[in-house]
């Protein structure tokens, strides 16, 4: 007959078993459980990262020296944390959900229990989405929602003082009246290309109208 396993060993393997990132630290930010997902993390020359704390195992240091600060935060003052970690990776950026609560035994802080979700997938989708909502679909120039939003950043991102153009594209009344709209359309596409051509990478432009539009230049 088997031997029946004690029932901590029977809850540390259900725990490892679990389809997610979790882990326990203790008072000293040293890990002391990790499913086999957030074991993978490990960058140091061992196979574990137990025993360890966040500045000893990320392979990005400036990210270990954030988690492990969050850790201190948390143990000092109890309160719970969660935010968004962006690591870059040869196949581009990718997001991670960092979610921590202190553990309280008998009203002392006994560690820190936490979880990492990999939310790439969907912060990739709503970024396109976003990027989407700010750009003019004829031209693929930025559109008014792109300056309403983000353009106080632009100015204030800008070197040196910074030159504002509005201009218009002549004649696209005529040439949807005589031709069609179809290559009134075509003569905002070239319009933009042209004025885009014409710019420094540093410059934004923006259709802002259905023949206006405006040029950011620092």
């Amino acid at each position: 007959m088997a031997q029946e396993l004690p029932d901590m060993q029977k809850l540390a393997a259900f725990l490892r078993a679990t389809p997610a990132n979790l882990f326990f630290k203790d008072t000293e930010c040293k890990y002391r459980f990790s499913t086999e997902q957030c074991d993978m993390v490990n960058s140091g020359a061992e196979p574990s990262i137990l025993g360890k704390t966040d500045l000893e195992v990320q392979v990005y240091k400036e990210f270990g020296r954030i988690y492990y600060e969050d850790d201190l935060k948390i143990l000092a003052t109890g309160t719970p944390s969660q935010y968004v970690s962006e690591i870059p990776t040869p196949d581009g950026m990718r997001y991670y959900e960092i979610r921590k609560n202190p553990v309280y035994v008998d009203g002392k802080i006994l560690g820190i229990v936490g979880m990492v979700d990999d939310i790439t997938p969907r912060m990739r989708m709503e970024k396109e989405l976003e990027q989407l909502s700010y750009r003019d679909s004829l031209t693929g120039l930025y559109n008014r929602r792109y300056l309403d939003v983000k353009g106080q950043q632009f100015v204030n991102k800008a070197a040196g003082p910074l030159t504002v153009i509005m201009a218009d594209c002549n004649y696209l009344k005529h040439t949807n009246d005589t031709y069609g709209h179809e290559y009134g359309d075509l003569l905002l596409k070239r319009a933009a290309r042209i004025i885009r051509d014409a710019l420094p990478t540093s410059s934004i432009v923006l259709r802002i109208g259905g023949d206006e539009f405006l040029l950011l230049c620092p």
